[in-house]
């Protein structure tokens, strides 16, 4: 009776301390997917700061919310199989674009809301945050790309193209 106890109080246990796993592909697409949320907001950001401050600081504080989530959700995914390379490269390139949303944009807002008032020191200053962007955004995606790769081939995962970074990869050349 003793043994029997103790073995259901093992199994019991053990239960309470599994977690659902994840297949490779459904890891990296969570990843994919958080990252899709913030991409989205921070398109609609750049879409509406031309329809004035009001509703781009909406936007903008949009943009931030969904950073943190999406930080969070991330921050908590476990270890793939000993493998921590994907996960912290998507968190990296999350920090960025909370710092982007939290910092860059105001300073560009600001910029932005002189108006007919802009001057030439506020253009290139505008120019140099979007630079500044752009450099820093290429280093994190890239390395994230490769985590993704690495993990891709290791865990027989397919990888498609994504078409919501491609949309912010291009506002690099507008």
């Amino acid at each position: 009776m003793k043994n029997t106890l103790f073995l259901l109080l093992v199994l019991f246990l053990g239960a309470c301390n599994m977690t659902p796993s994840m297949t490779a592909l459904e890891y990296n697409n969570k990843i994919v997917d958080e990252q899709n949320k913030i991409i989205t907001k921070i398109l609609a950001f750049y879409d509406a700061t031309a329809a004035g401050s009001e509703t781009s600081e909406k936007l903008r504080l949009k943009a931030s919310e969904q950073c943190k989530t999406s930080l969070k959700v991330i921050k908590a995914l476990p270890d793939f199989e000993g493998e921590t390379r994907l996960r912290d490269a998507a968190v990296e390139l999350l920090l960025f674009y909370q710092t982007m949303a939290d910092k860059s944009f105001v300073e560009m807002m600001e910029i932005i809301e002189k108006g007919e008032e802009i001057t030439q020191d506020d253009l290139a200053q505008l120019e140099k945050i979007e630079a500044d962007i752009t450099n820093k955004e290429i280093l994190l995606d890239d390395e994230l790309a490769k985590a993704q790769e690495a993990f891709s081939k290791k865990h027989n995962v397919t990888l498609v193209e994504n078409e919501i970074q491609q949309k912010i990869d291009g506002l690099d050349t507008e």
